[in-house]
């Protein structure tokens, strides 16, 4: 949700965004200790190889997509996303047969509270380092900030823009919190130590984000660094990948929303 100057919605978003991130701080909401809540049953070690294996699965998945349907087609990027999900389900398997039922605790309401303090803070974010790096020049003046959203602005919907969208939210959320918030976060925290988790939020989020340079613009990636940090937040309070899970496909699903909404 990005624009070149300061509209409404903006506006309202940095409102809500001063108001969940008061009511956050004052509830002392934001202290974050370890207390065993990730999993040791996955080591560093055997974080890295499941790592490795999705990377390596994925990008296979993703070559053999690009040689289906035309270049430069919706139909040849929904064969490479479509295929380079699947091709990463046995490490989703595995990691769920590795890892110790620990306890889940209040999933839904850590999901709730993580989504209204951090996406609008997110947005807000992005919103205004877009309207400075455009004013700068070191962006476009596009009302969307990620490749993918671009092209659910170009193309009329329909059933291959359906599959894409699910693709986009369950599909990419399921894949991309096993991997940061199931994986590299715990390992991370396993290294950094000490009882506070922020130091290995902050330094997952910044993995995060920077993983995303290409498709989104700098602004935009600034806004995700802001969302991991409370993906990684939920991932702790909840003791359980559901939570960043949930909030991660309910925020690309609404971004998707707001693109189909500036047609309206």
């Amino acid at each position: 949700m990005e624009g070149a100057s300061i509209d409404f919605s903006l506006i309202a978003t940095t409102i809500l965004a001063l108001v969940t991130g008061g009511l956050f701080i004052s509830k002392v909401q934001g202290k974050l200790e370890h207390r065993g809540y990730l999993e040791p049953s996955i080591t560093p070690t055997l974080s890295l190889m499941l790592i490795v294996a999705m990377f390596f699965l994925g990008g296979i998945g993703g070559i053999i997509g690009q040689h289906q349907g035309e270049e430069g087609t919706l139909n040849q990027l929904l064969w490479m996303y479509g295929l380079s999900l699947a091709a990463q389900l046995p490490v989703i398997l595995a990691y769920k047969i590795l890892r110790k039922h620990g306890e889940s605790r209040h999933v839904f309401v850590t999901s709730i509270v993580t989504f209204a303090v951090f996406v609008p803070l997110a947005h807000v974010v992005a919103g205004f380092l877009h309207i400075l790096f455009v004013s700068i020049g070191l962006e476009a003046d596009t009302p969307v900030g990620h490749s993918t959203l671009n092209l659910f602005s170009q193309e009329p919907f329909g059933l291959p823009i359906m599959i894409l969208i699910l693709c986009a939210t369950l599909g990419a959320a399921v894949i991309e919190e096993v991997m940061y918030r199931g994986l590299i976060f715990p390992a991370i925290a396993s290294v950094i130590g000490g009882r506070s988790m922020w130091k290995a939020s902050i330094v997952t989020s910044i993995v995060f984000a920077l993983m995303h340079i290409g498709p989104a613009q700098p602004s935009a990636i600034a806004g995700l660094f802001f969302l991991s940090l409370g993906l990684c937040y939920a991932r702790v309070k909840s003791g359980s990948v559901l939570s960043p899970i949930i909030i991660h496909a309910l925020f690309n699903a609404m971004n998707i929303a707001f693109v189909y909404s500036m047609d309206l």
